[in-house]
């Protein structure tokens, strides 16, 4: 939270900044140093949700710099990560690689940000997003390490099939 004793107010001044047809970038700007930027709507949006909205990279950026939080979740359980992945928007993807957001929280369809950026992105950019996914998902990280110690103690993880014995069919005259 900032440290300013009206920050709750800036918040909400922020808030309703991003909700014009026109946001004033200045004076988003200057709010954003001022606000407690965990502030939410009605829908649990946080300013940086709205941000990402806008595609602002400066503001966006500025956002993370003064401290909003990047996994922070609205009440469908959705990220700043889950809106730019449904977007599809390279920049702001990158701003969320770069400052780590988790690519791994479900939203509460159960639905990850790698998950709703399926398409949407270059070869390039998608196999980031997959390499984020793949550390920070339990399910895999288990998975690598289960392999990596199967390799290490020279196990065999599958059983070698054998053939399945010939059938034979009678032709009747």
């Amino acid at each position: 939270m900032a440290a300013d004793p009206q920050a709750a107010q800036y918040g909400q001044e922020l808030l309703a900044e991003f909700g014009k047809q026109r946001p004033d970038f200045d004076q988003i700007k200057f709010l954003i140093q001022r606000a407690d930027l965990s502030q939410q709507n009605a829908r649990g949006q946080t300013p940086l949700m709205l941000a990402t909205a806008t595609g602002n990279q400066d503001v966006i950026v500025l956002m993370l710099h003064t401290g909003a939080a990047i996994n922070q979740k609205d009440k469908r359980g959705e990220t700043v990560a889950h809106m730019v992945a449904r977007t599809g928007n390279a920049q702001s993807m990158e701003v969320m690689l770069v400052y780590g957001a988790n690519f791994a929280l479900q939203n509460d369809a159960r639905q990850t940000p790698y998950d709703l950026a399926q398409g949407k992105f270059t070869p390039d950019m998608a196999a980031r997003i997959k390499a984020r996914f793949e550390e920070q998902d339990p399910n895999t990280v288990t998975l690598h390490a289960f392999r990596e110690y199967i390799a290490e103690q020279g196990l065999q993880t599958e059983r070698p099939v054998a053939a399945p014995p010939r059938a034979v069919f009678k032709i009747k005259p």
